[in-house]
C-alpha cells in the first residue's frame, strides 16, 4: 500500500456504558465497533477518552449508536499543513509508533493515547487502514485523522459506493439498470 494515500473506514459505533470509567480526572466512554454488514470489528479498542469521543462523534453527541467515517490522511510531519476535509468533518493531527507487534497512537505533542493496535490480533482491514504494514519500529508515522458521523439514511449510499462498479460481461449489452431492491425476481 502506498503510505501517502488516504485510507477510509466506515464503522458502526455502538455504546457500551458498562465500560465507562473515570481515572484521575479523565473520563472514558465504552464502545463496540461493527462493519456495515453487522460483523464485529476485530480490534482491541474498547473505549475512548473525552477528547477521543469528541473527535469521533462530536462535542455534544453521546448517541447509543452512530455510523462514523474515519479517514486517515498521511502527512510529512508535525509541521505539515493541517488537512481541511470540509464542513462537518472533525480533523486532528496524530502519529503512530510501532513497538514490536503493537502500534500506539500519540497526540501531536507526544502524549500517548490509550489507542493500541495489535499487529497479530486486530482485523487486517483496520491495520491496512492504519498503514501498519509500512510502519518501521520507533519511526513516527504522522497523519491527520478526520471523523464524520454519517446520517443513517446515507449509510447505504456509503456501502454501495464502496462496491466495485458493475459492468456487463463482454459481448452482453446492458439491458437494465439496477437501482435497488425494486427489480422483479427472475423466473
Amino acid at each position: 500500500m502506498n503510505p501517502h494515500v488516504p485510507t477510509q473506514l466506515t464503522l458502526l459505533f455502538r455504546r457500551r456504558r458498562e465500560r465507562d470509567e473515570a481515572q484521575q480526572q479523565v473520563h472514558y466512554s465504552g464502545y463496540d465497533f461493527y462493519w456495515l454488514d453487522g460483523r464485529p470489528v476485530g480490534v482491541g479498542i474498547r473505549r475512548f477518552c473525552q477528547q477521543g469521543t469528541r473527535l469521533l462523534l462530536g462535542r455534544s453527541a453521546d448517541p447509543e449508536q452512530a455510523f462514523v467515517r474515519l479517514t486517515l490522511y498521511p502527512v510529512a510531519g508535525v509541521e505539515a499543513a493541517l488537512t481541511r476535509p470540509g464542513a462537518g468533518v472533525r480533523c486532528r493531527r496524530f502519529y503512530a509508533l510501532r513497538e514490536c507487534d503493537a502500534v500506539r497512537l500519540y497526540f501531536f505533542n507526544g502524549t500517548p493515547t490509550d489507542v493500541l493496535f495489535d499487529l497479530r490480533e486486530d482485523d487486517p482491514e483496520v491495520l491496512a487502514w492504519l498503514h501498519a504494514e509500512d510502519l518501521e519500529v520507533a519511526e513516527p508515522f504522522w497523519f491527520d485523522l478526520a471523523s464524520q458521523v454519517v446520517p443513517d439514511d446515507n449509510v447505504w449510499r456509503v456501502f454501495f459506493a464502496s462496491l466495485p462498479e458493475l459492468k456487463p460481461a463482454p459481448g452482453h449489452a446492458q439491458s437494465a439498470r439496477i437501482t435497488g431492491f425494486d427489480a422483479a425476481p427472475a423466473r
